[in-house]
């Protein structure tokens, strides 16, 4: 009913960031809570990875809980790693208290950064009137990461989805190469579309 195809691309190069690498990088930002200190900042729900201990630590650190603990009320510099560009990028943000939980306002997945460069489906083309076209994809920049609960485990669990949700309006989170962000779009899959 459309076409797709998957990416499997691996970091141009591994970051220079030594034996702790396999640790640091699997801390995926899934999602920014309203309202928490983390709106705002520089952080990319999906596509970011939180880097901790901080590349440049020089000597151990605390558990990254009780650095944030340690740090309520005061500004902080954080390291992430983004699949999406490749790079480092900081940001400063001050833990505090707030209606929701924790300090930070992050929702975090526990997720290896080389395995979720595997599973974005990238659109390459699709038909007119298709239900991708009435979602507002853009052929050939858009990248489906996930929902907003979780990241397809490649393009057959991704089919298997949308098979499941036929007829069904479904929330897909998706990364524009051209806008360089993540937005969300409203897929209604339906096999009987007609093309």
């Amino acid at each position: 009913f459309f076409f797709f195809l998957m990416i499997r691309r691996p970091p141009r190069s591994t970051p220079l960031y030594s034996s702790a690498a396999s640790d640091v990088y699997k801390r995926q930002i899934m999602k920014i809570k309203d309202n928490s200190p983390a709106v705002g900042s520089s952080v990319e729900s999906m596509l970011d990875f939180l880097l901790y201990p901080p590349p440049d630590a020089k000597s151990s650190c605390p558990s990254f809980s009780e650095y944030v603990t340690s740090n309520e009320n005061k500004e902080i510099e954080l390291s992430f790693y983004n699949i999406a560009t490749r790079k480092v990028h900081k940001c400063r943000i001050t833990p505090r208290k707030w209606e929701g939980e924790g300090l930070l306002g992050f929702e975090i997945n526990e997720e290896d950064y080389l395995v979720a460069h595997n599973r974005v489906i990238r659109i390459l083309d699709f038909f007119l009137n298709s239900p991708l076209y009435k979602a507002g994809f853009q052929p050939n920049t858009d990248y489906i990461i996930g929902t907003e609960n979780f990241i397809f485990d490649g393009v057959e669990e991704f089919t298997t989805y949308i098979q499941r949700n036929n007829k069904k309006a479904v929330d897909l989170q998706v990364y524009s190469s051209k806008e360089g962000k993540v937005r969300s779009l409203t897929l209604t899959p339906d096999v009987e579309w007609g093309g």
